[in-house]
């Protein structure tokens, strides 16, 4: 029987020297050998970059407090010699799968602190789940999260830390509580406010009269160093017990082009300088800590900017915005208004559903609209490969008013891995306006597809009517099962047999599977360094009928492979001054096509004069049935954008801070009558340094008919 108290250090550490100028030797590292077999718990660490199109993540060990004592306290680690590719390769979930390794150690550096696990090239490896009810399991030593949402009080600690240099985030202790604990849009409002009082972010109870819930400690380690981590909570822990609270944050001194990470079902997270002020990364990375993935769109990690596992933004108290659709089911905070349905139960059989955006839920039960539909397609049934689809309504109103993406859009999801509530990155496939249609194609691997149509919206921008149409047949079989185990080398060295993989589910005891012996390639550098080495590929575009009048002056680099693609029924035209209410409802017509494809709800009565190119045209800046209010009001650092009229995210009229496009000049778009029309249209003709704001804005003022993209 395995010793799952394992871990233990044998009473032997190593000196590694070095040679030295003269001849003499000089410590280097420290190595501690482990008892065999040792095992840690693994956490997935997330890592953000100021520049969006960066991203790492890597898989850490940790092991019992008592036994990082023996080498300076660090619980948690980085592991060398294990590629990320072969652990991934057998699925763990974060805090709830263990790593077994024979022959590993523990190094520490002498200079620099650092302390990793390091498994040799002659060591065995395997990776297993947790029971549920092993005390190392994250559900059991913190109730972040549950199987089906995030909900309850959640006590939290803020540290400042001070580095050996005396340097420090610039904001104070009292700035940093007000920051996270009592702004008008922060972390402890804001998830507050997104899950109707669900979530409780309640401030540790220490400094009362000074700086509720934030606290300060000094370290004997450099901003720069990779043992900052390590020194920051060993000390959290020895001065305050940090390891008692819910959740706690860091905020460190500012070093290095990284914004902020966390890990994955734990209860830490760490921010580079004045990033621990921002909403947008605090919710984000405690977002990790309960348990959600990033909200992607095309090939970028964090492109889908209509909720907070998007990208981060370096604005205090904004952007007011909670999540996706896909997260809001996950979170399960409007279990009276989401639907979970099999859409292979209505075959010719077209369902329709109003939507609300999530400012619009009632808790006592008096709406029955629906702020998310779940399309079950195998997410639950295959919870490590299986994908569902959701669709949600992305109303830019209330809590919500600045979401940075798809605002008052229909947008269509997928969600791959974890389940409806695991850990998995949700991927947007489609934004609706009026009268637009996306479309799955071989829905559950068969010859059935699946056409989300936004058919109407009320004035007020409330109710979006959507109608669902399924085509095919049912499949005669089941989706296939995932592998029976995952790819391994064969054995080197070791004695041991091949490890066979668990099944999918995790096993209710611990397994006792023999390891398996892995050839280790060089070991990955450490996180957060190294940046990816390609550029992510152009996001979803979308692609009238009619190509537009000024063609691209810069086609782009390379054409999407796979993207799904938006046609709208008609080509742009002059915006009209007041919401449409009605389209057709008719389901398409139009044969399928081999991947997904946004087709229009009344097939087109004209073929087009040529076939489309390979390279994709430049997006229009209207939609066929209403202009998009889709206008961000701010960008991360570096967003890339291809939209030629788009709204400028940092003007500000007169450079006053309020007078941006989004928050002064579209005041009154969600209530168009002829007052606020006038009142737009007078703001958008103002003139500032020579310029009127139509140009700054165009695309919110193409709304009411002015400017140069009206």
């Amino acid at each position: 029987m395995p010793n799952f108290n394992g871990f233990a250090i044998l009473a032997v550490v190593i000196a590694v020297a070095s040679a030295h100028r003269g001849g003499d030797s000089e410590i280097t590292h420290r190595r501690h050998l482990l008892e065999d077999p040792q095992e840690c718990v693994l956490y997935l660490k997330e890592t953000e970059f100021e520049d969006p199109s960066l991203h790492e993540s890597s898989w850490s060990c940790e092991v019992p407090s008592y036994q990082a004592r023996r080498f300076g306290g660090v619980d948690i680690m980085n592991v060398q010699g294990v590629p990320k590719e072969w652990i991934d390769a057998h699925h763990p979930i974060s805090g709830q799968s263990i790593m077994k390794t024979q022959h590993a150690y523990v190094q520490q550096s002498v200079t620099t602190s650092e302390t990793t696990m390091i498994v040799p090239k002659e060591a065995s490896v395997s990776i297993e789940s947790l029971p549920e009810d092993d005390p190392r399991h994250h559900r059991q030593r913190r109730k972040l999260g549950s199987t089906s949402g995030v909900t309850g009080t959640k006590t939290t600690l803020v540290v400042r830390v001070v580095d050996s240099q005396n340097q420090a985030i610039v904001a104070s202790m009292a700035e940093l509580r007000d920051d996270i604990f009592f702004d008008s849009v922060c972390l402890k409002t804001q998830y507050a406010a997104c899950s109707y009082n669900q979530l409780i972010i309640e401030p540790a109870y220490v400094n009362p009269t000074t700086s509720l819930g934030v606290v300060e400690i000094n370290v004997d380690v450099q901003a720069s160093s990779a043992a900052l981590e390590s020194a920051s909570r060993n000390k959290a822990n020895e001065v305050y017990t940090a390891s008692q609270y819910d959740l706690v944050m860091f905020c460190l001194p500012p070093s290095g082009p990284w914004l902020a990470y966390a890990y994955v079902n734990r209860f830490d997270s760490y921010y580079n300088g004045s990033w621990c002020q921002m909403v947008s990364a605090q919710m984000h990375e405690v977002g990790h800590n309960f348990g959600f993935d990033h909200s992607g769109r095309g090939t970028y990690e964090y492109d889908d900017k209509s909720g907070m596992m998007g990208y981060s933004y370096k604005q205090d108290d904004f952007p007011q915005m909670c999540f996706n659709a896909a997260k809001n089911y996950q979170f399960g905070w409007y279990p009276l208004q989401q639907a979970s349905i099999e859409p292979l139960n209505y075959i010719g059989n077209p369902q329709t559903y109003v939507l609300n955006g999530i400012n619009e839920y009632k808790t006592d039960g008096s709406n029955s609209n629906k702020i998310v539909l779940r399309l079950v397609q195998n997410g639950t049934t295959d919870p490590v490969n299986g994908a569902d689809f959701y669709v949600g309504y992305n109303r830019a109103a209330g809590i919500n008013i600045d979401t940075q993406l798809s605002n008052n859009q229909v947008v269509v999801l997928q969600k791959n891995g974890g389940g409806p509530f695991g850990y998995g990155r949700s991927l947007q496939l489609a934004s609706l306006s009026v009268g637009q249609s996306y479309t799955i194609e071989n829905f559950q691997g068969g010859s059935s597809s699946v056409t989300i149509n936004f058919g109407s919206v009320t004035a007020d921008l409330k109710d979006a009517t959507v109608m669902m149409s399924v085509s095919g047949d049912v499949p005669t079989m089941p989706p296939t099962t995932p592998p029976t185990a995952p790819p391994t080398a064969p054995p080197t060295t070791s004695p041991t047999e091949p490890l066979t993989m668990p099944p999918t589910m995790p096993p209710t005891t611990t397994p006792t599977t023999p390891l398996t012996v892995i050839p280790h390639t060089a070991p990955p550098t450490t996180p957060p360094t190294t940046p990816p080495t390609a550029p992510p590929t152009m996001p979803l575009t979308v692609i009238p009928t009619t190509p537009p009048t000024t063609p691209p002056t810069t086609p782009p680099t390379a054409p999407p492979v796979t993207s799904p693609t938006l046609i709208p029924t008609t080509p742009p035209t002059t915006p009209p001054t007041m919401p449409p209410t009605v389209i057709p409802t008719t389901p398409p017509t139009a044969p399928p096509v081999t991947s997904p494809t946004v087709i229009p709800t009344t097939p087109p009565t004209i073929p087009p004069t040529t076939p489309p190119t390979p390279t994709p045209t430049t997006p229009p800046t209207m939609s066929p049935s209403m202009l998009s209010t889709n206008v961000p009001t701010n960008f991360p650092t570096y967003f890339p954008t291809t939209d030629e009229c788009q709204d400028d995210p940092s003007y500000k009229f007169k450079n006053q801070r309020k007078k941006t496009c989004a928050r002064w000049v579209a005041k009154g778009l969600n209530r168009l009558n002829k007052r606020n029309i006038r009142k737009i249209r007078n703001k958008c003709k103002k003139r500032w340094k020579k310029a009127r704001v139509w140009d700054s804005c165009p695309a919110t003022c193409a709304l009411v008919g002015l400017g140069p993209c009206a």
